[in-house]
């Protein structure tokens, strides 16, 4: 099922426990996320704030045998006062 999906982008797998989940990206959904990202980059630029943008970077955590995978992420550094 894993192979078949693969060739099928716009489908996610997701494992939780005993349950699988899939998930087909929507166009509404999908342009939400362009929107959301222009606007962090547009404060970002605004505030003169440095951001790096990692997409959809999946984030494991090997204690609890989970991942998570954001459609998008940014990393900024924070400066001391």
């Amino acid at each position: 099922m894993s192979q078949e999906l693969s060739q099928t982008p716009s489908k996610k797998l997701a494992y939780h426990e005993k349950y699988l989940q899939i998930m087909s990206s929507l166009g509404e959904h999908e342009n939400n996320n362009w929107f959301i990202s222009r606007l962090i980059f547009t404060m970002a630029e605004e505030w003169d704030i440095n951001i790096k943008s990692f997409g959809s970077l999946t984030l494991k955590r090997n204690d609890i045998q989970k991942g998570v995978e954001p459609d998008a992420c940014f990393y900024s550094t924070t400066q001391k006062r």
